[in-house]
Formats: C-alpha cells, structure tokens, sequence
C-alpha cells in the first residue's frame, strides 16, 4: 500500500505550508451545548456552528444532535423514573478521543509517507463518581478520573521507530492534549 488513502498528500502539505505562514487563518473556533430536556439526567447535545481563522460557518447540513443521559442500570440506581440507556458524556469524550487520535495519525502518516494496513484506537477511562455526587469536593474534581488509558492498534508492517512515530503522532491530536494537559477551562454561569 502507498500512502493513506484519502488524501491529496500534495493538497495537504500546500495547507500545512499555509498554516505555517499564516496561522491566524487557520485557527479553529468550535461550539458544542446540550440543553437539559426536563428529565434527570437526560440532555440533547447540539453540534454545530464553527469557524475558520474568525470566519463563522453556520449551515443546517451540520446541525448534529446527540442524546446523552446515563446507562439504565446507573439511572435506576440514582431513582431516576423512566430510566433507559442513552451515551454517557464520558465515553461519549472518550470517542471524540479516540477519533481525534485515529485523525491525528492518519494526517501525519500521509504528510511523513508512513503506511499501514489498519489503525484502531481505544480508550479506557476509571471514573470515581463521588466528585459529580457532591460527596468529594470540587477542590478534589481531578481525583474523579483515575486513569485514561489509550491503545493505538497497527497492522501492517511497522518498525519500533513507526510505532514510536505513531505514539509521537497520537500525542499530536486535540482533543488528547485536552484531556491530558494542563489546560485553562473558563466556566462561568449566566442568566437565560
């Protein structure tokens, strides 16, 4: 196999280029809300308006709603009435991870000239509920989340340094450096 299918690798490095000499053009301004549906746990997650280099993009063809809400056996256990499965917040970040690092390595193979014949990423999270219960306090909140394992899986025929590129590649995603970095989260509560 030569190269990643799917991509123009000469489409893609006149974009990188680009975004190297002109990254305010470039940067991303991304939205996401859920708006509580009058039940429990249960909420709508809406995906939608985004920008690019400041330029708002708002069109109906990505207008993307997600249900979320809890695992019915976790909704039953809170008495919660009514309870059925529905994505769990959690795992549905964990997925938003898992895509962004399968992103992440597909871009940066096809930019490097690295082949494979199959990628797969998995990621596992051990959550201790007792900070979202108000058992644990909120000065506490990162002892929540006890551990985040990914698993990048590669077939093909790799060397120990394609892997380690790979890891290196991984590591480049996002929605990764979110979830593992150091990073500022402005919240803040306004009136509707």
């Amino acid at each position: 196999m030569a190269g990643i299918p799917g991509f123009d690798t000469a489409k893609l490095e006149e974009f990188a280029k680009y975004a190297a000499e002109n990254p305010n053009d470039i940067v991303l301004g991304l939205e996401a809300k859920t708006i509580w549906e009058g039940h429990g746990v249960e909420n709508l997650g809406k995906i939608g308006p985004w920008s690019l280099g400041g330029n708002r993009i708002d069109k109906p063809s990505r207008d993307y709603s997600i249900q979320f809400g809890a695992w019915q056996e976790v909704e039953e256990a809170i008495g919660m009435a009514g309870a059925h499965d529905r994505i769990e917040p959690l795992e549905g970040a964990l997925a938003a991870l898992c895509s962004c690092v399968n992103t992440a390595i597909a871009i940066n193979a096809a930019r490097q000239g690295l082949t494979f014949e199959g990628l797969e990423v998995t990621a596992k999270a051990k959550v201790d509920p007792r900070v979202l219960l108000g058992i644990v306090p909120v000065a506490e909140a990162q002892s929540c989340i006890q551990s985040v394992d990914v698993e990048v899986k590669v077939t093909g025929d790799m060397s120990d340094e394609d892997r380690n590129k790979i890891l290196e590649m991984a590591e480049r995603s996002p929605v990764h450096i979110m979830v593992s970095g150091p990073n500022t989260i402005n919240t803040k509560v306004t009136k509707g």
